[in-house]
């Protein structure tokens, strides 16, 4: 790629600074471009078409057969659906394909009736929007040697799995992740998840016990096993701690109820935490998909409420169209029994069956797969994530008369005259949803009420209390089309991020007083560091007016603010929302940024400032660099700001970023090289040959590099942008920025 014009360089340069330097009423005033207001699109193949009625209920379907093949090509009459064991018609039937392929038609045989609402000779297929997936780290039953197998897996996830269309998040059963327990597209914050998980030192109560006891050795114990409970009194006597073996077998009894209690409140919490990710994962869109990572628990029903706890998971897992993966993360086990026992070998390998128990359940009954005796996790990993892209979505409506039971309802999905095919999908639903949530919600929600009449006498603001509630929310806020993008570089007095915040303009109701169109919105953002500590904040009331010629022909101006904050380095993340004033239409997005630490003196990148050329500026700049070998200077085109990242098929992806600790040789300047890749998933579709960073006339302690990519002939869809330096005065150091965009 030709070094770009010095030109657009300086004139990215002066748009970074002005992004953060504006002063905050005159940025308020700022507006981009108008862009014509636009009828709704038809769902393109890189979205899921959501028509399900929400008085229906819905299951996904995978259907494999004997060598574990995906089944396609199945119609809605091919499937055979009951409830509780009554047949029950399919009210809506959909094939949903996450990675679209050749081999997969999904086109019927001539003559074959489709799904409700569809051409009658065709099979309707909705490519899922980007995956959902749930590294779910059940800390509280994980071994310190197998916490790193899940960290292993985390990683393996964010550096390999991981697409610009994902979504994607790391959460632990004990809950100490924290504030990163959030759904993100930044492979950082998932590294820096699988950082933070550590050995829970109390998951086991049987491992203070002296002598040690093991869940199982208890559970067989409290089961009037004779041999072990023989076994373990013995060992009481041989401490000391009995004074016959009637009082060792009544200790042995004691501590196994004591340990079975302990095991019991960890068990019940795993559970709880699940099901409480995959319910909020349901406002997230398509499918989901959890990977239960476990060195296992007890089911132990006769002592607990697990039985209930697992038809709350399908529940959670049928509402939210969520499918488990569970994975043993102990691996192979070939050890030889540290007891000398005569039941030793019994003993552990009943262990091992009884604390697979919960996770084979778990995921069978949500529809997806249990894997065990493995060292290496991720290939599996891989499989499951290919395996959940591709199901089929039945839709039915339940009987009205179940209404009001609390019975949960089985589910059972067969394809007609072909019993050796496999089907997996969710098991079952209650009818009304688990009350002891809904019961527990309102009791937060009177708690917060009585607290907020008790601490303030003024009722508090509707619309300041949106603009909250729009700030607090797992899933972003659609009302309002709000756009938010983060770029990181370092000034002259540290590290500032740049918060660009944009509203759709054709969602605002614009007033008319005179030949000027108003309207107005309200704005807030907060910023906060990793562990979830509030660093920054802001709000503003932005008057937006324009004229009325600008309205012509459906033009309606975007509406535009930006934030700055200096900030030390680690990750950050920050929130927004804006509410239009007349429609109370509330919209919010949220994004992590990383700042580096330069004092490492490692190769760093600042974030990357991405610009769109319009098309007839991209034209009149591919002519001038057709001339550019005959000494003829290149034109400067006008480039926008982009900050949701969108591009026009016929317009030009421009970019900046500054390079940071470059070192230079021991007798001359630094010597960098910099490619540009554009990958649409793990292929690229655009590679340019590496080009040297000029250091002509810059500061050579943060050396700005700009380029120009034509995006003519990429089909619509969602792409990254890489950008790779590599430092050869450093004996190759690299370092890679990389952003999401969109191809209209």
């Amino acid at each position: 790629m030709p070094q770009p014009p010095r030109r657009f360089l300086k004139s990215l340069l002066l748009a970074c600074a002005l992004a953060g330097c504006v002063p905050p009423a005159a940025r308020a005033r700022q507006q981009e471009p108008a862009h014509p207001r636009e009828a709704p699109a038809a769902p393109s193949e890189q979205e899921e078409t959501v028509r399900i009625e929400s008085a229906l209920i819905q299951t996904g379907v995978s259907v494999f057969d004997k060598s574990g093949k995906f089944v396609d090509g199945l119609r809605q009459e091919d499937f055979e659906l009951t409830v509780e064991g009554n047949p029950t018609p399919v009210s809506f039937f959909e094939r949903v394909a996450g990675v679209p392929s050749s081999s997969s038609s999904s086109t019927p045989a001539p003559g074959r009736g489709g799904a409700k609402g569809a051409e009658p000779d065709a099979v309707p297929l909705a490519a899922a929007v980007g995956r959902t997936v749930i590294i779910f780290a059940d800390d509280l039953h994980l071994s310190f040697e197998d916490l790193k197998r899940a960290r292993d897996i985390i990683k393996h996830f964010a550096d390999k799995e991981l697409t610009e269309e994902d979504t994607a998040a790391v959460v632990s059963s004990s809950g100490r992740l924290g504030f990163l327990q959030q759904f993100t597209d930044n492979p950082a914050v998932l590294r820096v998840a699988a950082e933070r998980l550590a050995d829970d030192s109390g998951r086991n109560q049987g491992e203070r016990t002296e002598p040690p006891l093991s869940e199982y050795e208890a559970l067989l114990i409290d089961r009037y096993d004779p041999e072990v409970t023989d076994d373990y009194a013995s060992r009481i006597m041989a401490a000391g701690q009995a004074f016959d073996k009637d009082d060792a077998i009544q200790q042995a009894r004691e501590r196994a109820r004591t340990v079975l209690f302990y095991a019991a409140n960890h068990a019940r919490a795993t559970y709880q935490a699940l099901e409480q990710v995959i319910r909020r994962a349901a406002q997230m869109p398509g499918r989901k998909v959890v990977l239960l990572v476990s060195d296992g628990f007890l089911l132990d029903t006769t002592n607990t409420d697990s039985s209930e706890r697992l038809r709350r998971i399908y529940d959670a897992a049928a509402r939210g169209n969520a499918v488990v993966y569970a994975f043993d993360a102990r691996g192979l086990d070939a050890a030889l029994p540290t007891s000398t026992a005569r039941n030793a070998f019994r003993v552990q390998s009943g262990a091992r069956f009884e604390t697979q128990d919960p996770l084979n359940s778990i995921a069978r009954g949500t529809g997806g797969r249990f894997v065990k005796n493995t060292n290496d996790l991720r290939p599996a990993v891989s499989q499951a994530l290919a395996e959940a892209s591709r199901y089929y979505l039945l839709a039915w409506r339940p009987d009205p008369e179940s209404r009001g039971e609390e019975k949960f309802r089985r589910v059972e999905v067969k394809v007609k005259g072909r019993p050796e095919l496999t089907v997996r999908l969710q098991t079952g639903y209650l009818p009304e949803g688990p009350k002891e949530a809904a019961q527990g919600e309102a009791k937060k929600v009177e708690a917060k009420s009585v607290n907020a009449s008790a601490t303030s006498a003024t009722p508090p603001d509707p619309a300041q209390e949106e603009l909250r509630a729009a700030l607090n929310s797992p899933a972003p806020k659609t009302g309002l089309p709000t756009a938010l993008a983060l770029n990181y570089y370092q000034g002259e007095t540290g590290p500032l991020v740049t918060t660009s915040l944009r509203v759709e303009g054709s969602a605002l109701d614009f007033t008319r007083e005179g030949d000027t169109l108003k309207a107005n919105v309200d704005v807030a953002g907060a910023v906060y560091d990793s562990n979830g500590k509030a660093e920054a904040s802001f709000g503003r009331h932005l008057a937006v007016s324009a004229p009325a010629a600008r309205f012509e022909g459906g033009w309606e101006p975007n509406v535009s603010y930006n934030y700055e904050a200096k900030l030390a380095p680690g990750l950050h993340q920050v929130r927004v929302a804006a509410r239009d004033v007349r429609t109370g239409r509330v919209g919010s997005a949220s994004q992590w940024v990383e700042v580096p630490d330069l004092a490492t003196r490692k190769l760093v990148l600042s974030s990357l400032l991405v610009a769109e050329t319009r098309a007839e500026a991209a034209r009149r700049l591919s002519e001038a660099a057709g001339a550019a070998g005959t000494g003829k200077p290149l034109e400067p085109a006008a480039a926008e700001i982009s900050v949701d990242r969108r591009f026009e098929r016929t317009s030009a992806l421009r970019y900046l970023v500054f390079i940071y600790n470059a070192r230079g040789g021991a007798a001359g300047p630094p010597d960098v090289t910099l490619q540009t890749q554009i990958f649409r998933g793990a292929r690229p579709v655009f590679t340019s040959p590496p080009a040297r960073v000029s250091v002509e006339g810059q500061d050579r302690a943060r050396l700005a590099y700009a380029a120009q990519v034509p995006l003519e002939g990429l089909p619509p869809g969602r792409y990254s942008l890489l950008v790779t330096v590599n430092d050869r005065a450093a004996a190759g150091a690299t370092a890679t920025q990389r952003v999401g965009i969109t191809i209209k």
